[in-house]
């Protein structure tokens, strides 16, 4: 910007995202104008030196929120025509191959290579079925059932519903949760859905040993910051832009809707949520939940 603007430039105007220490980051619009020693002079520098420069900072948030709410109702609505006919088209020949297969699984328990392979079909119908309800689960309206409760009971019970892939794994599991962090308004299944989505990422970006840590505050502005911290493989730079996006999977056998349904549940919240990634060392998520007197919408 200054650089610009002493090389003549009058006005400059950008966007810049601006970091805090609390770990969220608000965008801001950015307008510079150069103030002229002369007032009578038409350019900056025709007066001699400019007297100086005027800085406008505008929080753009809730213009950033709302491009990227209408890009996301566009890709919904195409996506939901599409997510029907899928789940019509395809789930009922699933549901005929899982019957057969299992059929063949009980006739030939005699025989352990062909019950293996009528077990192995039988998994990937399932697998098929969960991808097909992740797809509408993503394409339909979020609807919310908010409920006052404590976010350490939401995220208890969803680190005992991944205790026995941690145990197998030999991944400790760290919990620091206060009990004095008040009751959020929040939907309760919805919230376990993200909390366990994060952790069973978490668990499979690690090796055996690794460890998975939960850490829950209370901000002074009265939010609430959720960090999950794992020691895994971590994410890399290139795709750290884009996890969130629907689809978008690194793993072999994922779908890639995710931590996209996690995005959208956190945006029903009109919550925030950041990732933070270094490759070998581990990654961070960040859920800063809003303060009571800030929680909107949802239904």
């Amino acid at each position: 910007f200054i650089g610009s603007l002493k090389r003549g430039r009058r006005i400059m105007a950008g966007e810049l995202d601006c970091p805090f220490s609390d770990g969220r980051t608000i965008p801001l619009e950015v307008i510079a104008t150069v103030l002229n020693g002369d007032t009578t002079a038409s350019c900056p520098h025709e007066g001699g030196e400019a007297a100086g420069i005027v800085f406008l900072f505008r929080d753009i948030t809730e213009v950033r929120r709302l491009k990227k709410e209408i890009v996301r109702n566009q890709h919904l609505a195409s996506l939901g025509s599409l997510a029907a006919g899928v789940a019509h088209e395809i789930r009922n020949p699933l549901s005929s191959i899982k019957g057969f297969a299992t059929y063949f699984r009980e006739r030939y328990r005699d025989n352990p290579e062909d019950e293996k392979i009528a077990g192995i079909m039988i998994q990937e119908v399932d697998r098929l079925n969960r991808v097909i309800s992740q797809l509408l689960d993503y394409a339909r309206p979020m609807t919310m059932q908010r409920q006052e409760i404590t976010v350490q009971d939401v995220i208890r019970h969803a680190l005992q519903m991944i205790e026995t892939q941690a145990r197998e794994k030999e991944i400790t599991l760290q919990a620091d949760l206060p009990a004095d962090i008040p009751a959020a308004g929040i939907d309760p299944d919805r919230m376990k859905q993200v909390f366990l989505n994060l952790f069973l990422n978490a668990l499979g970006a690690m090796e055996t040993g690794g460890i998975l840590s939960v850490a829950l505050t209370e901000l002074p502005d009265g939010c609430v910051r959720i960090e999950v911290r794992d020691t895994g493989v971590g994410i890399a730079p290139q795709d750290l832009g884009r996890i969130f996006d629907p689809y978008f999977t690194t793993k072999p056998s994922g779908a890639g809707l995710g931590l996209a349904i996690v995005q959208k549940i956190i945006d029903a919240h009109n919550a925030e949520i950041h990732v933070a990634s270094t490759p070998g060392q581990g990654t961070t998520v960040t859920i800063l939940l809003p303060a009571k007197n800030q929680e909107q919408g949802g239904g």
